[in-house]
């Protein structure tokens, strides 16, 4: 059977994040193991991944001879913004800097939100100074940020809420 391809210019990213293999330093474990994230656009590609990566960690247990259960929990679909929306939403710069909305492959639940809504995501971080606190620092100080997103959520719903009338 034929094997589908990915798409050689869409991103993917496979992380293992964490690992795992006994408590004690002087035995080998009877069992490990290891949890990670991928990130992907297209839902394809996140189908095939999860497929090849199964294959992949069995194939190479049984050539060992020994067993693995491979957990794939694909639970979460592609954050895609809508593009009529997010053109108005970049339409919003009357109190804030904006950047053009570019993919990324940070992680983000949000998507979870934009299968019962139209889809429009935006970072809104800090005022981006030198030494400023990135959103997962412990130090982070919203407080400078709050009117600023506050602003643009309020704006960008009052802004879209016209453009689907």
């Amino acid at each position: 059977h034929r094997v589908p391809q990915r798409h050689a210019f869409h991103p993917l990213v496979l992380s293992v994040t964490e690992v795992h293999g006994g408590h004690v330093w002087n035995v080998v474990p009877a069992e490990a193991g290891f949890q990670g994230t991928v990130r992907y656009f297209h839902k394809s590609d996140g189908n095939l991944v999860g497929r090849r990566f199964k294959e992949v960690v069995e194939h190479t247990a049984e050539a060992y001879g020994i067993s693995a259960d491979v957990v794939w929990d694909d639970f979460q679909d592609p954050l895609v913004s809508d593009q009529v929306l997010q053109a108005v939403a970049a339409d919003v710069n009357d109190y804030a800097q904006l950047e053009p909305i570019r993919q990324s492959m940070a992680g983000e639940d949000f998507c979870e939100f934009a299968k019962v809504t139209l889809p429009v995501f935006a970072f809104v971080g800090s005022n981006g100074q030198e030494g400023c606190a990135d959103w997962h620092a412990a130090f982070v100080g919203l407080d400078e940020s709050i009117p600023t997103f506050v602003n643009f959520y309020v704006n960008t719903a009052l802004r879209v809420l016209n453009e689907l009338k």
